[in-house]
This record gives C-alpha cells, structure tokens and sequence, in this order.
C-alpha cells in the first residue's frame, strides 16, 4: 500500500510539474511544445477519473488500517497527499484547457502548419532512404549497421513526432486523416536490412581478416579451406537472407576467389624473387613494399584478372630459377669436390677417378657455355656474374688437371724405371739427377694437396700450371734421353728390337740377375 501511494503521488507531482510547464501562448510558445502541451492535456483528461478512482481506493485502504490500530512507518506518504497533488492537477488542467479554448483558432492554425511540415520532412526522409538505404553489396556490414542505425532513430522520431500530432490534431478537433504508412514501412525494410547486414558480418569479418594476412606468411592451402569454409556458412543462411545483394555480393566475391585459387598458389612459388615482385608489385599499381604486402592487395588490385601477365612474370622467373639452380649445382659440387686419393709405394697419395672428374668438367663447362644464349642469362647481372666466374675457374682447372694427369702418367712411369734400378742409375746419371729434382717437386706437389683434398684448392697452388707444364718438359727431356739409350743398345744387339722399351728396360735394369732376364729371351730368340 505504501508503495502504491508513493506511485501515486510521484505520477501525481510529475502531472503537475508538467502542467505548470505547458505554455499555449500562440505567439510565444514553439509548435513542438503547443503539440506536445495538447497531446499531454488531453492524456491527463483521459486518465485523471482513473487517478481519481485509485486514489479513493487507497484512502479506503489507509482507513481500514488506522482502524485497525495499524502503525505507520516514519516515512509513509498519506493518501490525502495525493489527493491534495491530484486537486491541483485538476484545477491546473482545468485552467490549461480553458486557455487552450481561448486559443483554439491559433493553435489549429500552428498545428496545421506544424502537420504540413511535419509531412515535409517525413518525404524527405523517405526519399532519402531511397536515395542512401545500404543495400548494395559494396558496402562494408559496420557501414551499414551505422548508416542503418541512423536512420532507424530519425523513422521513430518521425513516427513519434506524427503520433503526438494526431493526438494533438484530434484534442483540437482536427480532422486526423488517414494514418501515414511509409514511416513503417521504412522501419520494417530497415529491420530486415539490418537482419541482413548482421547474417553477413560475421563471413565478411573473416574475409576481411583472410585479406589482411601478410602475403610472406600466407599459407595457400589455409587460405582455401578458409574460402571453402566462408562459402559453406553463407550457404547455410535462410532464403531470405539469400535474396539481397548483400549476400549474393559476398557469395560472389569468395567465388571469384576460389575460381582464382590456383593463380594465387601459382604465385606462391620460391622462383618469384624479390625483382620479380617490384614487377608485380608495379603491373598491379600496388605501392607498398613486399613485407608489406597482404592477401587482400592481390585480390583487390586485379591480380585474378591479369592471368596473361602473371603466367609471363611466373615463366621469366621460372626461367630463371633453372639458371640459379644450375649455378647453384655447380658451386656447390666443385666447392665441395674432393680428390680421390690412393697411396703408391707407400710414398705418397696419387690422385685417381680422372675420368668422372673430366665428365663432370665437361658437362658443368659446357652447361655454363650454353646458359649464355638465354634469354634469361642476359637480363640479371649476377647470373653473369656468377656464369662468366665458374666458366673461368672450370677452364682453369680443366687445364690444371690435363697437365697433371700427364705429369702424374709420366712420374709413374719414370719413377718404376729409376727407383726400380740401381743399374740404370749408374748407367744415366745426368737423366736420374733431373729425375730426383722433378721427383721432390711432385711428391711436394701431392703432399700439399692430400693436405687438403679439394679440386677447388688446386687454383690456390701459386703457378701450378706452369709448374706442371715445366715438370712435365722435363720429363719429356728425361724420356727423350732414355729412348735414345733404348735405342742404343738395340743397335749393339738387334734382338732387342723383339723387345718393348719396358721389356728391355727390365733386362738391362736387371743384367744381374738372371733369372729376371730369362722369361724375356723366348721373345728375342724365337727357337728358345
């Protein structure tokens, strides 16, 4: 009861405050305020025999409990406050209404205008969300929302404002007219607008998100299931979401994307360096640099419609990845290619498997040869770089290991002749003294190199190939030398011309031993 009589007195103080406030001056008082002081004139009159009736009823009740010896709090409002309140309502409205009588031509007239302004603006409005409502799919859904939401605050505040001025217009004997629909209509295009705009937020939001992930770290495969998963959610959206460009502008777009996947993976290739992305970067009107650059700038700036120009920067660079990694290939072999070593005469390593070593020459020489009439050779200057470096090093070393296979063919052979017999020794002497010389020199050769087995450390050796070229002179004086001494002694005995130098060799090497000599004489001597 307390409570119910607490309400009553604050709706009864708040009539009143209202009431002292309404001014129906017609020359003074604003139209907004003439309509909203009628409208709320003519709510008081209706609802005041109401507030009276309560009122009574909860005197009745208050007696009923003084009777019954109740006892009141310190803070209960009694029921004759609000009768008093109620009393000044009504003299206060009484005096309103008798004002408003007085001024009822005036006030018609204000209203009347007021309506056709009011009207106005209602067409204005209209037209407006004609003109600007957020329904095409080019716009972001926060747009939307935002442009939406202004909107729906200026429709309700019209259909306020063209309520109270039926009430008004009705409280002054105004014909009201017929209801004005469009405000309604509005509103309710624009709730299924925002119904619309919210179903969409959500895949647009992920898009948007897709579209800023960093193109460097992008993961094509991620990508698409996230495109796949995208069109899945839209499609799960009820038909009349479907309906509006909204959606069917989304829809479209991921679309377009997954159609378009395959070029995005294409490009997604480790043969794209960073001068291949400047071009991209630049056929594409893309200002940023390629850390920077985003998912969403390759969609956004046509990447998907310029197949033709794309395939063309991908086979240039393809072009060239093949150059980089042939030169790659032979940087990596000869920095890395070691010498096969094997011990001779427990004195010092020779180095065998010339063939594959002149195989793999030839072919890298050759590939390098060949690389210079591409197209793509000539357009980057470090491949020319690289080319014309590993052309010169591969031709020198070819020439390094041409002489020294010959100097090491001819130390072995020298070596078994001079070391193998004390006699020819004695019988050569000028020949053996440049033997050892060029000996020392090659097994000095050999040992600095089983040092550190490396083709590569070959062009290290300061004037290796003069030194081999000068060993090797030497060795074919020696040689000289020793054939004109062959040649000796076939003329003292011309059975020795049955006899290959080795042959003949061993038996003068050997004239001591016989039995060394003996297997050799079935060769000169055809009875034996």
């Amino acid at each position: 009861l307390a409570e119910r009589i607490r309400e009553g007195y604050e709706r009864a103080s708040d009539a009143k405050a209202r009431l002292e406030g309404i001014s129906l001056e017609g020359a003074s008082a604003a139209t907004s305020e003439i309509v909203l002081g009628v409208t709320f004139l003519r709510e008081v009159t209706q609802q005041l025999p109401s507030w009276h009736g309560k009122m009574r009823e909860l005197a009745d009740s208050e007696k009923l409990l003084r009777r019954q010896r109740h006892a009141f709090r310190g803070d209960w409002v009694e029921a004759s406050l609000v009768g008093g309140q109620l009393q000044q309502v009504e003299q206060l409205l009484a005096k309103r209404n008798r004002t408003m009588q007085e001024q009822v031509p005036l006030l018609q007239s204000r209203i009347v205008a007021e309506d056709k302004a009011n009207s106005q603006r209602v067409s204005d409005l209209v037209a407006d969300w004609e003109q600007n409502k957020p329904i095409m799919g080019n716009i972001a859904p926060d747009m939307a929302m935002e442009t939406l939401t202004k909107f729906e605050f200026n429709m309700k505040k019209a259909r306020l404002d063209q309520e109270n001025l039926v009430k008004a217009k009705d409280a002054l004997g105004l014909d009201v007219g017929p209801g004005d629909t469009e405000i309604s209509g509005c509103l309710d295009e624009a709730s299924d607008l925002a119904e619309v705009w919210e179903a969409v937020s959500k895949p647009y939001g992920a898009l948007v998100d897709l579209k800023g992930t960093l193109w460097a770290s992008a993961v094509m495969r991620k990508v698409r299931k996230t495109l796949d998963d995208l069109l899945m959610d839209l499609r799960s959206l009820p038909n009349r979401i479907r309906q509006y460009d909204a959606y069917t502008s989304l829809y479209d777009r991921i679309k377009s994307f997954l159609a378009g996947h395959s070029t995005m993976s294409d490009m997604k290739t480790d043969a794209l360096k960073d001068r291949h992305w400047k071009t991209v970067l630049q056929r594409l009107n893309i200002h940023v640099s390629f850390p920077e650059l985003t998912v969403g700038m390759l969609w956004d700036n046509g990447l998907l419609d310029r197949k033709k120009d794309m395939a063309e920067i991908l086979s240039v660079a393809q072009g060239e990845m093949a150059i980089e990694i042939f030169l790659s290939e032979v940087r990596d072999r000869w920095m890395k290619q070691e010498l096969d070593l094997v011990l001779y005469q427990n004195r010092v390593r020779l180095i065998r498997g010339w063939d594959d070593l002149f195989t793999a020459l030839d072919d890298h020489t050759g590939g390098l040869v060949l690389m210079r009439s591409s197209p793509y050779y000539r357009a980057v200057r470090e491949f020319q770089e690289d080319g014309n470096l590993w052309e010169d090093r591969l031709t020198k070393l070819r020439a390094a290991f041409d002489a020294w296979i010959d100097v090491q063919r001819r130390w072995v052979y020298l070596e078994g002749i001079f070391f193998g017999s004390a006699d020819i020794k004695a019988q050569l002497p000028a020949e053996w003294s440049r033997f050892k010389s060029v000996d020392g020199e090659f097994i000095t050769l050999m040992r600095r190199i089983s040092s550190r087995p490396y083709a590569m450390e070959a062009l290290n050796i300061e004037n290796l190939q003069r030194t081999l070229e000068r060993l090797a002179n030497l060795m074919t004086v020696i040689q000289k030398a020793l054939g004109a001494y062959l040649e000796k002694q076939r003329s003292d005995l011309s059975r020795f011309y049955f006899l290959g130098d080795d042959d003949l060799l061993e038996i003068i090497g050997n004239a001591s031993e016989p039995g060394k000599v003996l297997p050799h004489l079935g060769k000169m001597f055809a009875s034996i």
